[in-house]
């Protein structure tokens, strides 16, 4: 069973991309700000797995290795982040191109991480672990 509170989090986080061309922010209901994206991705992190929080030297390392595992997969990345919607909460994340929905999660299981974000090219929502 999830941990609800974990859960609303997710639910209510914001996505932001940084797409050459411009910031587009997503979010679990599907919205979409600052232009259309018909390219399935998923968002995922090494921050903070679950409710865990690891100093910012641990958590960077971490997100170091996700990078690395992304890169040695042949997928594309760019670099993103998931926030709340207030703006105090943000943790560095990737966005990435061209692996399928089960091995994005699979990566995510390997960093423990609770959930991804993915599009699938036309909404958004929160994919668990």
């Amino acid at each position: 069973m999830r941990d609800a509170a974990l859960v609303a989090v997710y639910e209510a986080a914001v996505f932001d991309v940084e797409f050459p061309d411009g910031l587009r922010s997503f979010d679990a209901s599907g919205q979409l700000s600052g232009g259309r994206v018909s390219e399935a991705f998923g968002g995922v992190t090494a921050w903070n797995p679950g409710w865990e929080r690891l100093s910012p030297t641990e958590n960077e390392a971490a997100n170091v290795r996700l990078a690395e595992a992304i890169d040695a997969l042949g997928w594309r990345r760019l670099p993103a982040a998931g926030h709340d919607r207030g703006g105090t909460y943000s943790e560095p994340s990737f966005a990435v191109f061209g692996a399928t929905e089960g091995e994005l999660v699979d990566l995510a299981r390997e960093f423990r991480q609770a959930a991804i974000f993915w599009w699938d090219g036309e909404r958004c929502r929160v994919v668990w672990c």
